[in-house]
C-alpha cells in the first residue's frame, strides 16, 4: 500500500512537471510572437513617421513656394503700371 502511494505521488509529480514543461513551452511561444509582432507594428510606425515627415517637408516647401510666388507677383504690380498679373484666386 505505502509502495503504491509512493508511486502515484510519483506519477503525480511527473504529470505535474510535464505540464510545467508544456505550460512554459507555450509560455516561450507566446513571448516569441509578441516580441515579433512588436517589432513589426514598431516598423510600420517608422515607416508611417517617414511618410508623414516626408509629406510635412512637401506640404510647408509647397506653402513657401506660394508665397515666394505671391511675393513676386506684388512686387511686379507694385512695378509695372495698370493690371498686367490676375489676381489670385482666393481658394488657390
Amino acid at each position: 500500500m505505502q509502495e503504491e502511494r509512493k508511486i502515484e505521488l510519483h506519477a503525480r509529480c511527473a504529470a505535474v512537471t510535464i505540464d510545467k514543461s508544456r505550460l512554459w513551452d507555450e509560455h516561450a511561444l507566446a513571448q516569441e510572437t509578441l516580441r515579433n509582432h512588436t517589432e513589426h507594428v514598431q516598423e510600420i510606425a517608422e515607416s508611417r513617421t517617414s511618410e508623414w515627415h516626408t509629406a510635412q517637408h512637401g506640404f510647408f516647401e509647397q506653402i513657401g513656394l506660394e508665397q515666394e510666388i505671391d511675393l513676386a507677383r506684388q512686387e511686379q504690380q507694385a512695378r509695372l503700371p495698370g493690371e498686367v498679373f490676375p489676381q489670385r484666386a482666393a481658394n488657390s
